[in-house]
């Protein structure tokens, strides 16, 4: 018997990730950013997207051209690679965090898009406190997320 799978598309992606944070994250609910990237990864796999595995995610890194970095591996290495139907997408993940952080992320990402692996990359944070950009969370809206993917 085989299974007729469909990877789900990066406009997939975009639209469940944006659905979970407006509708669904209560900040109050993760303690640290390991948690808040654990829960993302569990909704992205209850959705139905493939996710590689930590231990997988840096093996494939380990094949990316220095050139495109600096510092050390775990520079290299997103918190979290989707598969998708266009190819992978490696998105980086921060919660309550500093405004030099969220910037040094967004740099990381647009390095990650030069890589010929990479079909889309982007941010997702959450904090409390509004930015500029940033969309309010509604089941608590003490808390404000930032999702970008392209």
């Amino acid at each position: 018997m085989s299974l007729n799978f469909k990877k789900k598309s990066v406009s997939d992606l975009r639209n469940v990730v944006a659905n979970y944070m407006r509708n669904v994250v209560d900040g109050d609910d993760f303690i640290n950013e390991q948690q808040f990237e654990d829960e993302v990864r569990d909704m992205l796999e209850a959705a139905g997207f493939v996710v590689q595995d930590k231990h997988n995610v840096e093996n494939a890194i380990r094949e990316i051209k220095e050139r495109y970095f600096s510092g050390t591996i775990f520079d290299k290495i997103p918190d979290i690679i989707v598969e998708c139907a266009e190819g992978l997408v490696f998105l980086e993940l921060k919660f309550r965090n500093t405004d030099k952080m969220y910037d040094n992320d967004i740099k990381k990402v647009a390095k990650y898009r030069n890589l010929p692996e990479c079909a889309a990359a982007g941010v997702l944070f959450l904090d409390e406190g509004y930015r500029y950009g940033w969309l309010r969370c509604l089941k608590n809206p003490k808390y404000y997320y930032y999702w970008d993917l392209r």
